[in-house]
């Protein structure tokens, strides 16, 4: 099961619930928290492969959770999701310099959310899209 683990950052619980509605017939382990240090904490302790992350957490921002995973080579291949509203502003330049694997626009399609979830899965060495 240690392939299919998933932490879902983001202060909204409707999103949380949402992602695990939509990925629960695919046999993901979901982990969720709602503030960028738990996810520091969540990613050490769980190790997912996948990590859906909103661009804008308490605590810690997506970048910065990022930065700090990207620091410790033992969680190399942990793949990022960037989350964030259509209406959202965000620095487009730091977000690009971060190498998020993926971006994702809210409010999202099920079946692209499994796509992107998938794909970040199974090329532990792809490019970063973002």
């Amino acid at each position: 099961m240690s392939g299919k683990k998933l932490l879902v950052a983001d202060d909204s619980l409707t999103i949380q619930k949402v992602i695990r509605l939509a990925l629960s017939s695919d046999g993901y382990e979901i982990q969720a928290v709602s503030e960028g240090n738990d996810a520091i904490e969540q990613i050490l302790l769980f190790r997912p492969k996948v990590v859906l992350i909103d661009v804008s957490l308490p605590g810690k921002s997506a970048i910065e959770v990022k930065s700090a995973v990207d620091a410790k080579p033992e969680l190399a291949g942990t793949h990022f999701i960037l989350m964030s509203s259509a209406f959202e502003s965000v620095d487009e330049a730091a977000l690009a310099k971060a190498g998020f694997t993926a971006r994702l626009t809210k409010p999202f399609d099920p079946a692209h959310l499994r796509k992107l979830v998938s794909e970040g899965l199974g090329t532990a060495d792809a490019a970063p899209s973002l």
